[in-house]
């Protein structure tokens, strides 16, 4: 019964961020507009990790604004790979996986994924283990940060496609 409400409560609060984020006029207004259904989706993720709640996906990808241009996830325990669904968001330009976001061992970043992410941030991700990318993945990727990994083996085969990086920061990944 709890589970049925809460999916209900996630269901309405998306829809509600799809249909406010599409009536914003101008660029500031619709910016703001991000920041705050960002912030909802950082509140009910930490709300759904105090109530232990474990998902084990995201919602697709017409379940976000439009125009996302960031997203963070924190604690949200993700057990599938968010990337099939994020790359899919084509104006995110940061992402952030932070602090157990994605409980799974392998993530794959798909050829024509992400086409203006600037910048990738994965941090205390305890459970990742394997990270493919494909050519042709974030052709626009300029920072990659790759924190408190310990479980990650070795780094994606694909990371010399990637043209445009310029700023490479590891700390605390395994040997």
């Amino acid at each position: 019964m709890a589970e049925a409400l809460l999916s209900f409560g996630v269901e309405r609060l998306w829809n509600l961020l799809v249909r406010e984020s599409e009536q914003f006029q101008g660029v500031e207004e619709q910016f703001d507009g991000l920041k705050n259904d960002v912030e909802m989706l950082r509140c009910f993720l930490e709300d759904a990790e105090a109530k232990r709640h474990t998902s084990a996906m995201l919602p697709d990808e017409t379940h976000f604004p439009a125009h996302l241009a960031t997203i963070s996830l924190t604690k949200c325990r993700l057990k599938e790979d968010p990337m099939p669904i994020l790359e899919k968001l084509l104006h995110l330009k940061i992402v952030r996986l932070w602090d157990r976001s994605f409980g799974g061992s392998r993530m794959i970043c798909s050829m024509d994924g992400f086409p203006q992410l600037l910048e990738l941030q994965f941090v205390g991700l305890e459970e990742w283990e394997e990270w493919i990318v494909e050519e042709g993945s974030m052709p626009l990727l300029h920072t990659l940060l790759i924190g408190y990994c310990p479980k990650l083996k070795e780094l994606p085969d694909g990371l010399p496609f990637i043209n445009s990086l310029k700023v490479l920061s590891f700390s605390l990944i395994a040997r």
